[in-house]
Order: structure tokens, then C-alpha cells, then sequence
């Protein structure tokens, strides 16, 4: 590697949809999960990217910056566990 180019390392998440709920997610820019991960929503950080993956059509979409911290009152299928 050239003495000139560095390496810079950022965290990201990577968040999971359906066909189902894949439009939620474009059309608000909201980024959920089911319960059974919901504990991991604290550890996303302002600055971290995030990825999203449909299951369905297996497409990875991303880098989505955060710029603001997890949800605090769900309201969403992407937030309230209805989604993979």
C-alpha cells in the first residue's frame, strides 16, 4: 500500500427487511429491528453507517449515515418487531 493512502475505519450496522417492509424503510428512513435484537438499537451512534439488507431479493443497500440516536418511542412495523 502507498505511503499516501490510508485506512479509516468506521462502525456499521447492518439491518434486515423483507419485500413487505423493504418501502417502509426508503419512505421513512427509519431503520429497525425485531426484538430479539432491539438491546443492540443502543450501540448505533451518530456517525456510524448502516447497511440494509433485503432477505428476500438478497440486495445490500447502504452506507446510510447516522444522524440521530435509536428509537425511543416505536411506532413503525420497523419498530415495533414485525420485521426480520
Amino acid at each position: 500500500m502507498a505511503e499516501s493512502q490510508q485506512l479509516s475505519s468506521f462502525t456499521g450496522h447492518i439491518f434486515a427487511c423483507t419485500k413487505s417492509t423493504e418501502k417502509e424503510f426508503f419512505d421513512l428512513l427509519v431503520f429497525g429491528t425485531n426484538k430479539i435484537y432491539a438491546g443492540k438499537i443502543s450501540s448505533v451512534k451518530t456517525g456510524d453507517r448502516l447497511f440494509l439488507f433485503n432477505l428476500d431479493s438478497d440486495r445490500l443497500y447502504g452506507t446510510f449515515i447516522v444522524n440521530t440516536g435509536g428509537p425511543q418511542n416505536p411506532t413503525s412495523p420497523t419498530q415495533t418487531g414485525r420485521v426480520p
